[in-house]
């Protein structure tokens, strides 16, 4: 009951920020937005050693948390297709992926946000803002994503 609320809470949020013109990525706190200005992309941290790998993977993983969010909103909002990558590319922008459409993490993290969402798996290659090509060309991570769960 509670895990329903805050989700609720949260996705309101999200659709307040992405409906009045801004990035999802406005919600993550400031940390990654100096990893998103100090850095031409997440992968390129994902070679060094260190703190810069552990950074790295940090950033990653919020990258996928706000893109499961955006996944979890357009689901519950029925986005349309470009409406999303659009977003998709706001929010990768803002962590300094420039190629979100090559980033493998993008679609892990939108199967986990099916996922979450609550969507059986039959019904995953039904929803109407993963028609695009980008999408389809992308599904076998998606339902990776999906499988790794929420």
């Amino acid at each position: 009951m509670i895990k329903q609320i805050v989700q609720s809470i949260v996705l309101g949020s999200l659709a307040a920020i992405i409906f009045s013109g801004c990035s999802i990525s406005y919600s993550v706190d400031a940390s990654s937005d100096s990893i998103a200005a100090s850095s031409g992309s997440i992968t390129s941290f994902s070679d060094s050693s260190g703190s810069g790998r552990e950074e790295a993977e940090a950033a990653l993983q919020r990258f996928q948390d706000d893109i499961k969010g955006l996944t979890l909103l357009f689901l519950q909002d029925n986005g349309a297709p470009n409406d999303f990558e659009r977003q998709l590319g706001k929010v990768a922008t803002s962590y300094g992926i420039v190629d979100w459409e090559n980033e493998t993490a993008t679609y892990y993290a939108i199967g986990s946000g099916l996922r979450q969402f609550g969507i059986e798996e039959p019904e995953v290659g039904a929803q109407p803002f993963l028609h695009t090509a980008i999408m389809r060309h992308h599904r076998e991570i998606i339902a990776q994503g999906y499988h790794r769960g929420a």
